[in-house]
């Protein structure tokens, strides 16, 4: 039971509809063409990279050996080329050119327009942010753009195709290959086999798919609550045109909508959609929750977003999907992932200390600061005391200091170097916000720019997170929603603390983050599911945690619980604000819960929306849910 309480290339045949719908990709293929010939070019390369290999901050050319190699560009314009072995390979900044060759390989052009072919093998390739080119060539492989207008290309093989954010170009080529268009605008084309296009909807408008053929191809609907009843298909300029309300989801080139039935089409588990709304609904009824929202991710990759409640409770503004709140402590997880993405660029190791990196303004304070790593503050083991516990006794008493700003010296000149240190570095774990105050200065110092401007640039944008701010440091067009706190702790919604200053308690990595409970479950699926670290930086991240107490281990960010099904996870609240995120590696299922409340009664009803919603997907997911 899940513990909740704890927790060589083929041209594109160019028919007339394709080139309508994809003006000038005849001409791409040039540029494709050169990014082949990288593989002859390296042949002639002398090898012997050791591993891992780190480029500088001018253009480097990086080559492997028939080893397994770690090949890492910086700021320049690099060229990446693994030749054999099982390689990981990232661009990081600016435009690179990254090639797998032979062996099962990861690659991820970080920021700027890439160019990424994976050889031969199972390949899995990351856009990263950026206008990228993605071929997968030989192999089962998976190709996801992130953001940008990116043009993926799966070639032979079953394989895995995903846009992302921005309006992409998907070809699938030889192989009964998945396409899948989370945000709508996307051009698919499937290839001569038969293909599964997946559409979620979204903002950029119909997805537009050119080659489907009825009784070959079939089309899945991401969004859980949808049914063939829901559909409205018609003929359109270009073919079909399905549409589900006043959303047109797709248009099919060269397709007559009345061929199409209902057997064309792969459904999710309305069910389930109307079972998660319902169980806000009841948690809002039996508590004193003033509102909530949650996302979930289920199993058979449908996805579900459910809102309910208010966001104020004076004028009773109902609660949307998309409203944002203060997630608290789940900017940790955030703030690991950036610090984690500087260490395997080779930048900064976990083993560097405090003194390392902060000025003596700050060490001087800190006992043991010579000893205490990286890795100290990221499992809470530095034996660093929480400055929370006594800020928040002092806020009780005078709430005008939640008005105020504070730098984060201050914050720990009032609250930490007075008091005497828990333990020895690595010796025992203990919870500290004061731990990621300071990750997010040691990110500050060696990124040589703001926290806000780290986040955005390494997560929120390539993950295409578009509703998530850092606000201690950053304006947020529209707000977010009232937050409350039960004063009396009676589990009642008495304080509106709604005007607290985003940086009362500094403006570290310990919170901060505005957020939905959309991006926070795209962040936890970006992060668990390889876009934003190396295989080998998210291992280190997720095992060998050190003991909590309570039978669940803390990572490098992160909390794992292997009692019963496994889960990854990790909490937070900001006084009138609560949020959870949970993923479940062997079921592959995300779940955010984000409520305008933060209750200190015994009875926690956010606590208990977490655990009915988990328990509804578990139930409506029976197949996917086997005990460990």
């Amino acid at each position: 039971m899940l513990n909740f309480e704890s927790f060589g290339v083929e041209s594109i045949a160019l028919n007339s509809s394709l080139a309508e719908l994809v003006p000038g990709i005849g001409s791409d293929q040039t540029a494709l063409k050169e990014l082949i010939a990288l593989s002859s070019f390296s042949a002639q390369s002398s090898g012997g990279a050791a591993s891992p290999t780190y480029g500088t901050d001018a253009e480097d050319i990086l080559i492997g050996d028939s080893d397994t190699d770690q090949l890492y560009g910086r700021r320049g314009c690099d060229v990446l080329y693994g030749v054999a072995g099982d390689d990981t390979i990232f661009g990081n900044q600016a435009s690179d050119w990254l090639w797998g060759g032979q062996g099962h390989d990861f690659l991820n052009g970080g920021q700027g327009d890439d160019a990424l072919a994976g050889g031969l093998g199972q390949d899995s390739l990351v856009g990263g942010s950026g206008d990228d080119w993605l071929w997968g060539n030989q192999g089962d492989d998976t190709l996801k753009g992130s953001s940008g207008r990116d043009r993926l290309w799966g070639e032979v093989g079953r394989d895995r195709l995903e846009g992302g954010t921005g309006q992409d170009f998907l070809y699938g080529g030889h192989g009964e290959d998945i396409l899948i268009d989370s945000d709508g605008g996307d051009v698919l084309t499937g290839g001569p086999w038969a293909d599964e296009f997946w559409l979620c909807g979204g903002t950029l408008g119909p997805t537009k798919i050119t080659d489907f053929q009825v009784g070959r191809d079939r089309i899945k609907l991401l969004n859980m609550n949808l049914a063939y009843d829901d559909l409205t298909l018609k003929n359109g300029e270009l073919g079909a045109v399905i549409s589900a309300g006043d959303i047109e989801l797709a248009q099919l080139a060269g397709v007559d909508a009345s061929q199409l039935v209902e057997k064309d089409f792969i459904f999710g588990n309305a069910k389930a959609a109307n079972e998660l709304q319902a169980v806000i609904e009841q948690v809002l009824q039996t508590t004193h929750l003033p509102g909530a929202t949650a996302a979930v991710a289920a199993p058979d990759d449908t996805v579900w977003i459910g809102a309910g409640g208010v966001s104020e409770l004076i004028q009773e503004m109902p609660m949307g999907i998309d409203d944002r709140f203060q997630i608290g402590s789940v900017t940790k997880p955030m703030v690991a992932t950036v610090a984690l993405q500087l260490v395997q660029e080779g930048r900064l190791s976990l083993e560097d200390t405090l003194t390392d990196w902060l000025p003596t303004a700050i060490t001087d304070g800190l006992e043991h600061s010579q000893y205490i790593t990286l890795r100290h503050l990221l499992n809470h083991t530095s034996g660093i005391p929480d400055f929370d516990d006594v800020l928040l006794s002092d806020l009780y008493e005078d709430q005008s200091l939640g008005l105020k700003s504070r730098t984060n010296e201050e914050i720990l000149a009032q609250y930490v170097y007075a008091q005497p240190s828990l333990s020895a570095p690595g010796k025992a774990y203990s919870y500290s916000n004061t731990n990621y105050l300071l990750v997010g200065e040691i990110v500050e110092t060696v990124s040589n720019t703001s926290l806000a401007k780290v986040l955005r640039k390494q997560i929120f944008e390539p993950l295409g997170m578009q509703n998530s701010f850092f606000s201690p440091q950053e304006s947020i067009p529209g707000g977010y929603t009232y937050g409350y706190f039960d004063g009396d702790q009676n589990g009642m919604p008495s304080v509106d603390v709604s005007a607290l200053n985003p940086s009362f308690d500094g403006d570290g990595g310990h919170a901060g983050i505005v957020s939905t409970a959309r991006d926070v479950a795209r962040f936890t699926q970006g992060l668990l599911e390889g876009e934003l670290l190396a295989p080998e930086t998210l291992k280190q991240m997720t095992t060998n945690g050190v003991p909590v107490g309570d039978g669940t281990f803390s990572g490098l960010g992160i909390f794992l619980d292997p009692q019963g099904y496994t889960v990854l996870f990790h909490g937070g609240s900001w006084l009138g604000w609560s949020s959870q995120l949970l993923y479940l590696p062997n079921q592959d299922t995300t779940i955010s819960v984000i409520t305008n409340f933060k209750s200190q009664a015994s009875s926690q009803p956010e606590v208990k929306l977490l655990q009915d919603i988990g328990l509804s997907v578990i139930d409506n997911f029976k197949d996917y849910f086997v005990e460990n």
